[in-house]
């Protein structure tokens, strides 16, 4: 989990501070109070980096024949539903890449 939230810091530092600070802040629960209470803390900044990470995948290969969902999961260690539910809220997977 560190090494998640360590890895998105510049990519939040493109933006405005609160993901980062965020990040930071779970960082430290983390810490002190062990990887319980930080994984819930910390859940919705995750799941913001890691949609945040496939919205600039998307953009990065939209050349790409075989972009879709698989490609998605197979990239990003998850399943074709778990993609499902990250693009869900914006429309769904084909809206984020058309």
């Amino acid at each position: 989990m560190m090494q998640q939230i360590f890895g998105h810091l510049s990519d939040a530092a493109e933006g405005t501070s609160e993901p980062l600070a965020d990040r930071v802040a779970a960082l430290f629960e983390l810490l002190e109070y062990g990887s319980d209470v930080a994984e819930e803390a910390a859940r919705p900044a995750f799941l913001q980096a890691r949609a945040s990470a496939m919205e600039r995948y998307i953009d990065d290969h939209l050349d790409d024949p075989n972009l879709g969902p698989a490609e998605l999961a197979t990239a990003f260690a998850m399943s074709r539903a778990g993609v499902f539910r990250v693009f869900e809220p914006h429309g769904g997977v084909a809206t984020a890449i058309a």
